[in-house]
């Protein structure tokens, strides 16, 4: 998917680690200690658990900055970043079909100037390609990971952890990541 996906997934494994395992010493508290030790424990547990919640919310803005930033970098008009062959081929008097503005497209996705370029060509030639790459599509999809990221952080919480093969799939697989996964990086 993309690296900042990655690194929401990473955020959240950690405190998922760290729910389980407050999970697990509030169960000992309740087994091992009187009533009252016991929701002290609790309560303090509780509290670190929030804390740790608390850093990976903010943990998780910033990564959606990053990405945010990553996507306008992306989009930035950059003479640095014209391939001057492959516009050439766009300009010139070739008859490109959609296969091979498709092949353009995978070959340029890192590169929001010919992605664009490529886009224009489709347009004006009315050669349909499906999904291209925007910068607000981007962002909009990274925003939509950091929601789901965030709603995950409260399930982890309130359920004192999850099933790690379960969290490991976050963001892969799904309609979801399907329609970001198209957001990020077109056709495919």
């Amino acid at each position: 998917m993309s690296k900042y996906v990655d690194k929401m997934r990473a955020v959240l494994a950690s405190l998922n680690t760290k729910a389980m395992t407050t999970g697990n010493a509030i169960e000992a508290a309740h087994n091992q200690l009187s009533v009252a030790n016991a929701n002290e424990k609790v309560w303090d547990l509780r509290e670190h658990l929030q804390q740790a919640a608390t850093r990976a919310r903010d943990q998780i803005a910033v990564i959606l900055q990053e990405a945010t930033d990553a996507a306008k970098k992306w989009a930035e008009l950059d003479g640095r970043k014209v391939d001057t062959a492959d516009l050439e081929l766009l300009r010139g008097d070739f008859n490109l079909d959609d296969e091979a503005l498709h092949r353009l497209l995978v070959k340029h996705q890192a590169n929001g100037v010919m992605v664009n370029a490529i886009a224009k060509y489709a347009k004006e030639h009315r050669i349909p390609l499906g999904n291209i790459p925007t910068v607000e599509g981007k962002i909009q999809a990274y925003n939509t990971m950091a929601d789901g990221a965030l709603k995950v952080i409260g399930s982890i919480v309130q359920s004192m952890g999850t099933d790690a093969e379960t969290l490991a799939e976050w963001g892969k697989s799904g309609n979801v990541s399907q329609r970001i996964e198209l957001a990020l990086y077109g056709i495919q």
